[in-house]
């Protein structure tokens, strides 16, 4: 059984309505262990907690989820795509680049419902998670 990337936006949709699609796909990972997460992601998901006692609930929930290893080169990395993908034409944010490059340099599948990963695929290969 292969671990599974979760992007924030699939976190936020499963805890507005945890009966949306990526919800009703994430609830099975989830049950069988197979959800990863990255520090950043943490970070991001830890940041927005409308309140103290979510933040808590959160950080325990987030803290028992397995850590991808985060290669010392991550920042090189993102910064080298993020330089390719401005050269197609294509802007995004180095939070997002740095999730993409963790999926490709872990081989990890990424599950989000965010628009921004696609189009950084042109410079980078790493796996979408299909649900």
């Amino acid at each position: 059984m292969s671990l599974v990337l979760v992007d924030s936006s699939v976190w936020v949709d499963y805890f507005r309505k945890a009966s949306s699609l990526s919800g009703k796909a994430l609830r099975p990972l989830l049950e069988d262990g197979r959800v990863c997460t990255t520090p950043i992601i943490v970070t991001e998901l830890l940041s927005g907690s409308p309140s103290e006692r979510e933040y808590d609930r959160l950080r325990v929930l987030l803290g028992s989820l397995p850590l991808l290893k985060v290669p010392a080169d991550l920042w090189d990395r993102t910064a080298w795509t993020r330089f390719r993908l401005a050269r197609t034409g294509v802007q995004a944010q180095l939070i997002d680049i740095s999730i993409a490059v963790m999926a490709h340099t872990t081989r990890t599948p990424l599950f989000t419902i965010d628009a921004v990963f696609p189009p950084i695929q042109k410079v980078l290969t790493f796996s979408l998670f299909a649900s």
